[in-house]
């Protein structure tokens, strides 16, 4: 009986929804925004990143539409450090990566920080959260590292643009980049 309930409680815990902004997303509702489009043409088309020498270790052009979701992943302060918080929303997203749909899909981490003033001191710190993020998942999860590119943005791609300093420009953000 106890053994059951553990089991369950377990369970529970990684079906938590991981909250993004205002929004809850579980690993189904993540699963959907990552997967990538079947119809149509689309902007992902292969030859066409190759011409623009569009690489997976790089920031990526505005212009490009990947399927990706942006989720607040707590860091300790001014680190790369994770806190509990960041380490549970990061189990959400390993539940989601380790599903069959995910299976054989490339990811950049990209990591979004405001960096208060000049920050030239700072900027590398995007990089190692980033860093930080693929070495947790890894080591904890079993994921393959080679599907799993960590990239330092800064606050080059802030979602709030109209307010610079707002939390939600923060973020760790998952892009497929199956078509690459």
């Amino acid at each position: 009986m106890r053994l059951h309930l553990s089991v369950s409680v377990v369970l529970a815990v990684m079906l938590l929804p991981t909250i993004v902004g205002a929004q809850y997303m579980g690993p189904v509702e993540m699963i959907g925004a990552l997967e990538p489009e079947r119809t149509g043409p689309t902007v992902r088309a292969l030859k066409t990143q190759n011409a623009l020498h569009v690489q997976a270790n790089q920031q990526l052009p505005a212009a490009y539409d990947f399927p990706s979701v942006n989720l607040n992943v707590a860091f300790d302060g001014n680190s790369h450090l994770l806190t509990a918080e960041g380490m549970r929303t990061l189990r959400t997203v390993a539940v989601a990566l380790k599903d069959p749909k995910m299976r054989g899909q490339s990811f950049q981490v990209a990591a979004h920080v405001f960096i208060e003033g000049s920050g030239g001191a700072q900027f590398p710190l995007p990089a190692r959260r980033a860093q930080s993020v693929v070495d947790h998942l890894v080591a904890f999860y079993g994921l393959q590292r080679a599907n799993l590119t960590p990239v330092g943005y800064g606050a080059t791609k802030p979602v709030n643009v109209s307010d610079p300093y707002s939390p939600a420009n923060t973020r760790i953000e998952f892009i497929n980049l199956s078509g690459l």
